[in-house]
């Protein structure tokens, strides 16, 4: 009987055993698939904005953004200084103030395809040929107040245009140049993203490329984008031929 009995306990100790085993599979199983479903959700929603934002820098006037990084604008100041990754859109003279002169039916777009469509080669710097074209400035200007969202949450951004003909430096396409040594649309000072101003490349360098293979988790969204240059001297065209590039728009959670 004592054996029996003995047994018995075994028996009721393992069933019990089995059973939290069970249960706790299950709790973890459904835990598991719920902070799944909530991750895609989320990214979900973050793709949707990014999408949106993408969408609204070609109806954005220029002539709107004149007071982003003003003086009375404390988000783009800390201690009175301006902070790294806005430098230069707080000058009166060349950042986000001298938008005010465009008309009120030019968008952030007009005038980045203006200052994409240099003679030559394509470079952003804020200029058509030798006139100024503030696209670069515009797109910094824009994705400042308009990526405030993600900025709050504490991601990262970056904007490029993307050359998809080229692959010198990236298997996804080159970047369009900037101006030399000049900022970057971005609000990351991460040398690891961006690099530093006099390095190698550093006028060519993808950010979004360079955040991944710094390990950040990096989402993205593209956008095709068309562009027709103006005629180069040495042709007979009246314009240069149509260039196709794409828009990218990355952000990754900072630290």
């Amino acid at each position: 009987m004592a054996l029996k009995a003995q047994a018995a306990i075994f028996d009721g100790i393992t069933f019990l055993l089995l059973t939290m085993f069970s249960v706790s599979l299950m709790y973890v199983t459904v835990a598991g698939y719920g902070q799944q479903e909530d991750a895609v959700m989320r990214s979900a929603h973050v793709m949707n904005y990014m999408q949106s934002f993408t969408k609204s820098i070609y109806f954005v006037n220029a002539q709107t953004l004149a007071k982003i990084c003003s003086p009375s604008d404390d988000s783009c100041f800390r201690e009175g200084q301006v902070y790294p990754w806005y430098a230069g859109l707080n000058d009166a003279d060349t950042g986000c103030n001298a938008l005010k002169d465009y008309l009120g039916s030019i968008s952030v777009t007009d005038l980045l395809k203006r200052d994409l469509a240099d003679p030559g080669i394509t470079l952003l710097d804020d200029k058509y040929g030798g006139i100024p074209a503030r696209g670069k400035t515009a797109t910094r200007c824009a994705a400042k107040e308009l990526m405030k969202p993600f900025i709050a949450a504490g991601y990262k951004y970056y904007l490029e245009v993307v050359d998809p003909t080229s692959r010198q430096l990236y298997s996804n396409g080159d970047p369009v140049p900037i101006a030399k040594d000049s900022q970057k649309i971005t609000n990351s000072d991460d040398e690891k993203v961006i690099g530093k101003p006099g390095q190698e490349n550093y006028e060519r360098m993808s950010g979004c490329e360079e955040a991944v293979k710094a390990g950040y988790k990096v989402l993205s969204v593209s956008a095709p984008f068309r562009v027709t240059p103006a005629k180069d001297e040495s042709s007979t065209q009246e314009t240069g031929a149509e260039k196709h590039f794409v828009l990218r728009v990355c952000i990754w959670p900072s630290a």
